[in-house]
Formats: C-alpha cells, structure tokens, sequence
C-alpha cells in the first residue's frame, strides 16, 4: 500500500457528532467545543448544519454557534446545507463554505429530507449557482454512498448519478459518505476508483462511520487510492436520527493516533485533541467510544515511523 505524508482531518463533532444526542447542548456550548477542537490544531470543522429546529432540535441555533465562535483565519467553517432555506440561513450568518447534503439511495434520502433525491439536486443546482454569485465555497457530500439501512448495499451507479450533477453545476469537491457504517474496504475502492476514473479533478473526501467497525479499514483503503480528505468526530461521537442502528464516526482523537503511528502528518496536536474529548464526555454526561480516552496513547513511548510510504502488498 501506498500512504500519503500529510492528509487533512474535517471536525464533524458539532454536527454529526450531536445531532443524535439526548443532551442538547447551547449554541453557546457548541461554539466552545468548536474552539476547543480549533485550538487542538483541526484545520477544518464541521460546525453545524441549518435544518429546522423540529426536525433535528440539536442543531438549533447554527447561526448562533457560527458567530460566537472566535474564528482563526487558517480554519475554515463549514455549514451543512440540505436546502435552499438552510442556505439562505447560513449566508444570512455570514458563513462562507457550505456543505451540500443528498443521500444517494431514495429511501435513505426520503427518510432524512422528504422529497426524492432529484428534487434536492435540482435546488442544490440553484444553490450552487447562488454561492457563485456570492463568493461561498461549495462542496457536496453523498450519504448513504455505500449503504441504505432500508434496502442494503448501494449501487456505484446510484452514487454516481448524484456525483454527474454536481460535477454538471461545477461542484469540485465531494465526499462520499457512509452515514449508517455499512461500507467495507472493497466497496470504497469500487466507488472510488469510479469517481476517480470518471472525473480526476475532483478533490475526494470520505465520511465513515465505525458502527460495524469497519470505518478505519475504510479509511485505509482511501488513503491507498490518494483521498486525503477525511471526515471525523471528536469523541466518536454520531448517528443518523433518520437511520436505524446509525452509529458513530469515526473517532477524530483515534484517526490522528493511527495516522500519527504511520507516519502520515495532521497538524493536530493528540494530547490537545483528547482533553477537548474528556471535555466534551463531561459536558454530554456519558462515556464516550473514544479509544484514546480508554486507553491513552503509545506515543511518544512507541516513536511513529518515519515514512508514509509502505511497499508491503
């Protein structure tokens, strides 16, 4: 396998993180978790997501958390965006990089935002062009890319006809996500690959959820295939509320430890990075499924290697 020296980590804790969570925190409270995970040294961060507050009560106040938090000039701030409203929302907050949202399979994509899949692509078109007109960076993230709790495993195709539009409305950057944490490596390398093949240009990112723990394995694969774009929650925190048996991300805190060990570069500070997770195990009262909150780290007692490069078939 072949590993990149230095990849990217996006923060989705704020989001994905507690959309799922009994404790509903302040905006307040969100906006000190993002600070917290900012000052660990997380180059981008998932802040929340501009939804109606009676759908998804956790995400309340994403405008609220956006300007209350003392933003760095090197981070960027993304805000989820399922629809037009949520992106007038947004803009209206001041937020400059938005996350579109679809789910590539229909009953996934229904359960979460009520309409079919082309319904949501043809307003996020008209979003896509809007952001133009008003200097927002745009991405798209695809759920369910893998697999729909509702009818199993996904089709490449079906995630490839959501990837045809975006690229269609002139969306550069995508992230293929595995909301319900069905994918497995082979999966990964199959969408991928596709995406790859079809559309070279496109700056990939992944979204893996370990609730069969399989979401580092798929992380793994990733990274042989060149995406150095990937999704992470602090704590592991997440969850679906519209999936059954939607467990959580991929935890940020162990990702950077394993990543750490194979010598690939973050620019997260781990240490930093755990005591914002003890924090956020406080604040939501519960024990979280972080490992290194468990069992702490072998560094420096076991010095990462030196390289990224591994010839080992």
């Amino acid at each position: 396998m072949n590993f990149p020296p230095r990849v990217t980590l996006i923060d989705v804790s704020p989001r994905d993180g507690l959309q799922n969570e009994p404790e509903i925190l302040t905006p307040a409270q969100r906006a000190e978790l993002v600070e917290r995970v900012t000052a660990a040294g997380v180059p981008e961060i998932e802040f929340g997501s501009f939804v109606s507050p009676k759908a998804v009560p956790q995400m309340a106040g994403a405008g609220e958390v956006f300007q209350a938090v003392r933003r760095q000039p090197q981070v960027r701030y993304h805000g989820l965006v399922p629809n037009l409203k949520g992106y007038e929302n947004a803009l209206a907050a001041g937020v400059s990089s938005v996350r579109l949202v679809v789910a590539a399979s229909a009953p996934l994509h229904e359960a979460n935002f009520r309409r079919t899949i082309d319904e949501s692509l043809a307003d996020h078109r008209t979003i896509v062009e809007r952001a133009r007109q008003d200097g927002v960076a745009i991405e798209a993230v695809i759920g369910g890319s893998f697999g729909d709790p509702f009818v199993g495993p996904t089709p490449v195709a079906a995630v490839m006809h959501c990837v045809d539009h975006y690229y269609a409305c002139g969306v550069r950057a995508i992230t293929v996500a595995d909301t319900v944490g069905m994918g497995t490596p082979k999966q990964v390398i199959a969408v991928i690959t596709t995406i790859q093949r079809s559309y070279p240009d496109v700056t990939l990112g992944t979204h893996f959820h370990d609730t069969r723990s399989t979401g580092f394995a798929n992380v793994l694969a990733a990274l042989d295939l060149g995406v150095l774009r990937h999704d992470a929650s602090l704590g592991g925190t997440g969850g679906c509320p519209f999936a059954p048996r939607a467990g959580g991300n991929i935890c940020l805190e162990d990702l950077v430890h394993l990543l750490t060990g194979m010598g690939i570069e973050t620019g997260i500070d781990l240490e930093a990075l755990i005591e914002a997770a003890r924090w956020l195990q406080g604040v939501l009262g519960k024990e979280l499924p972080s490992r290194m909150l468990k069992a702490g780290p072998v560094y420096p007692v076991f010095k990462p290697v030196s390289t990224a490069t591994s010839v080992v078939s």
